[in-house]
């Protein structure tokens, strides 16, 4: 039986913050991002619902091609610092940011070197692009077929950076082993039935509120930096 809230945003919103993968991802983004000194302005490409921003102590700006998603950013996250908009990495006109975050975004572009020089362009001298992308062609599944992104092999995607003017200073893999397995077994099959449903089932509450405990026992997988893992974690400074 379907949910019948009228609070699906909320809904979306929580599960986002919770969500195990979510969770780790924004974790390691933080640790990067407090290496950074003299942070007063972020900008996150592909930010999705904006959950981010609520770790960023500094002038934030959220960009996403999605509408809706930019809607529930601008009403679950209204404190002042921060700034929502729909709109292209393309048509992105600032240029003196101190950090960009760009976490499952890179493997959806057709040219991702313009991608990443257009990052670069973001930045200021010095400044840091902070990042994570799918790797390790095992974890691949049908939604990769479907919404068509690419996945990375460490060493390629280092020399893209440094090809598009950045020094890789941290580069680590994640995800091994539990958060491998919630993947493979939650995650992918989860998303698939929502795809066909459009909507969150009616026991979403109740997993929302497993994942609100469970999500830090999955910080146990940043002990480990292994190679069979489903995703990468970068670091990179624009020179």
């Amino acid at each position: 039986m379907k949910t019948t809230y009228q609070n699906q945003e909320a809904i979306k919103y929580n599960i986002d913050i919770h969500n195990p993968i979510h969770f780790l991802k924004r974790t390691l983004m933080r640790r990067y991002l407090k290496t950074v000194r003299n942070v007063r302005k972020v900008a996150d490409v592909g930010c999705g619902s904006g959950v981010m921003s609520r770790y960023v102590n500094a002038q934030f700006h959220g960009y996403d091609l999605h509408e809706e998603l930019i809607e529930i950013a601008k009403r679950m996250n209204p404190h002042q610092k921060n700034s929502f908009f729909v709109k292209n990495l393309y048509d992105i006109e600032e240029n003196d940011y101190d950090v960009v975050i760009c976490t499952e975004m890179l493997e959806y572009l057709e040219d991702d070197e313009k991608g990443l020089r257009k990052m670069g362009e973001m930045l200021r001298p010095g400044g840091k692009l902070l990042m994570t992308v799918p790797v390790n062609k095992a974890f691949e599944t049908s939604i990769d077929k479907s919404e068509g992104f690419r996945r990375y092999e460490k060493r390629v995607l280092v020399e893209k950076l440094e090809k598009s003017g950045f020094v890789v200073e941290k580069a680590r893999y994640w995800g091994f082993p539990l958060t491998n397995l919630f993947y493979m077994r939650v995650y992918v099959p989860s998303s698939e039935k929502r795809k066909e449903t459009g909507t969150f089932s009616s026991k979403a509450k109740i997993i929302l509120q497993i994942l609100k405990i469970a999500k830090y026992v999955f910080l146990f997988d940043l002990l480990f930096n292994v190679k069979h893992s489903f995703d990468l974690a970068i670091m990179a400074r624009k020179k």
